[in-house]
């Protein structure tokens, strides 16, 4: 997921935008997860108030793919990140996400462990040691959790920007228009969704406005990428992660999207998204004993909510925020050094 999580330079207070986006973006996810799992557990929830919202919710890891797209190469750029710079680059990624994952990729293991998790898709040590190297998905082996997909397209995209980022920040714009076009393009002819280059298209609607926003694209050349970005995510995922994509552009170009609790619920999000189903997992055998009518059913899911963002809440603390120091700590080497 996510590299929605970035710190935004303090210069540019219009950008906390992405806070509102990836904290609905990551609610919305929460209540896919919540709402849509009655063929896992009984018929949970029952056909409660708002349900049929909760069924497009898997489309909010859509709109973490153009913040990613976005933030990325905003941050890499305002740092002054070169080729040479690839490896610190990594290594920042790796302390600023991963210590968070492989505490949820644990807590998915501890079930198993204790010999309750038999039902468990990743059964064995064949399955689990790839997860730290984000392999499930190439080698066809199951995940512990279903939402690590994304972050496995997430951690292919970090190696693919290090490695493009200097062509979309080159000062010819021939060079930097032939790289997001390839960018664009590429989802026409590579299909294997277990890679991120279907979703190319997708992180390009963020590589644009950071194009526009840095200077390096005119204004008049902005909306016919992003609509150009959407016809070809249509064509290699489908209509609604099309427009997901396309509305979570809109969000980024400055709508009004500010909340205080709106950007709260943006620093948990990180942690929000690994958790609640770590939550709703562990707590799910208590829910499944009480009465199935949609009003408790109702309640249960706000419980859930509840719940997982106090987790989200006391792990964003405990965890992500030194995550982000050691981070923070690593620098790109300025040239002449």
């Amino acid at each position: 997921m996510p590299d929605a999580h970035v710190a935004l330079p303090a210069s540019h207070p219009r950008l906390a935008v992405l806070d509102g986006l990836r904290g609905v973006a990551a609610l919305w996810v929460g209540l896919y997860h919540f709402t849509q799992n009655g063929q896992y557990h009984a018929g949970f929830p029952a056909q409660m108030p708002l349900r049929w919202l909760g069924t497009y919710g898997y489309l909010g890891v859509y709109a973490f793919f153009v913040m990613s797209g976005f933030i990325l190469p905003w941050t890499m750029d305002r740092s002054g990140y070169q080729w040479r710079d690839y490896g610190r680059f990594l290594g920042k990624r790796v302390l600023r996400l991963h210590p968070l994952y492989l505490l949820s990729a644990g807590a998915m293991l501890v079930p198993f462990l204790v010999g309750a998790g038999g039902g468990m898709a990743a059964q064995g040590w064949p399955d689990w040691w790839p997860h730290f190297f984000y392999l499930n998905g190439v080698m066809d082996r199951p995940w512990l959790m279903q939402i690590y997909w994304t972050l496995a397209l997430e951690a292919q995209y970090y190696l693919a920007i290090g490695l493009v980022f200097p062509l979309l920040a080159h000062r010819q714009a021939l060079v930097r228009g032939g790289a997001m076009l390839v960018v664009i393009l590429v989802p026409l002819i590579a299909h294997d969704g277990r890679t991120v280059l279907p979703f190319a298209a997708l992180f390009g609607m963020g590589l644009l406005i950071f194009q526009w926003r840095s200077g390096r694209m005119p204004f008049w050349m902005l909306f016919p990428g992003l609509l150009g970005c959407a016809a070809v995510s249509w064509q290699a995922l489908g209509l609604p992660q099309a427009l997901t994509a396309l509305a979570s552009a809109g969000v980024i170009l400055g709508l009004p999207l500010r909340h205080r609790v709106l950007g709260w619920l943006g620093e948990v999000s990180y942690p929000f998204y690994l958790f609640h189903l770590v939550v709703s997992g562990l707590l799910m055998p208590w829910i499944l004993r009480l009465p199935r009518d949609p009003w408790t059913d109702s309640l249960i899911v706000l419980g859930l909510f509840a719940v997982s963002l106090a987790v989200a809440g006391g792990l964003h603390r405990l965890v992500e925020v030194p995550a982000q120091r050691w981070s923070s700590a690593i620098r790109y080497r300025r040239a002449g050094k």
